[in-house]
């Protein structure tokens, strides 16, 4: 099922075209069930794909806080390192107990969590991440993450779409046979889309093997909220 499309109205043509159906709407109509299924499984894959197109690194100040805020565009972390004269530190994500047996300041970063910052009038998490270093040694932090891929567009063409299809095409039959309720065949199709993405990352993975660093499994900022929902 090797596939490229062109644009998400392929994309969504050829969903239709699959599931056998003609009731799904029109992918321009946000909110018909086929623009849902597209933008549910364009936010999976932003969360799943780990591939050299979409890294990218920044080095960040500390804040008055002492936090460093994250990229708005992140969708995990790589790893993160300090480089003080000749000597690489690599931090460690840390879970919040751990963190917390860790003085706030003083000494060598050694490690960090992320955090979500709430809304001050109503104490709700906000979409905004920051990352807050134990110890604190009000040094920069050296991020290299994974950033999201374009939205997609019914209209003008979306590079994942052309190297990625088959891909997006099983994210969204895992979408579409929910949407049909048939579970069994939606749980079928999860397994190809995991098949293929395993793939995808392998090989992503073999082609950076040897690059001198050694990231840490990625820590994630994924909203798991979909841009449209359901």
């Amino acid at each position: 099922m090797a596939r490229a499309f062109h644009d998400e109205e392929d994309l969504a043509d050829a969903v239709k075209e699959w599931m056998h159906r003609s009731d799904m709407g029109d992918v321009n109509d946000l909110t018909s069930p086929i623009s849902i299924i597209t933008a549910t499984a364009n936010e999976r894959i932003n969360f799943d794909l780990r591939t050299a197109q979409n890294e990218d690194n920044i080095t960040l100040p500390p804040n008055a806080n002492n936090t460093y805020t994250a990229p708005s565009h992140i969708t995990a972390i790589r790893f993160i390192q300090q480089i003080k004269g000749d000597e690489v530190f690599n931090l460690i994500p840390l879970s919040q107990p751990a963190a917390a047996r860790l003085p706030l300041t003083g000494g060598q970063s050694v490690g960090y969590v992320l955090e979500s910052l709430k809304h001050e009038d109503f104490d709700q998490p906000t979409s905004l991440q920051v990352i807050r270093t134990y110890p604190f040694d009000g040094e920069d932090i050296i991020l290299d993450y994974y950033t999201g891929f374009p939205n997609l567009d019914a209209d003008d063409t979306v590079w994942p779409l052309l190297r990625y299809g088959t891909l997006y095409l099983r994210a969204c039959l895992v979408e579409a046979w929910n949407w049909a309720q048939n579970q069994e065949r939606s749980e079928a199709m999860d397994r190809q889309y995991h098949a293929e993405l395993e793939r995808i990352n392998r090989v992503a993975n073999f082609n950076v093997a040897g690059s001198g660093a050694a990231p840490n499994a990625p820590s994630r900022f994924y909203n798991s909220t979909p841009s449209r929902a359901m």
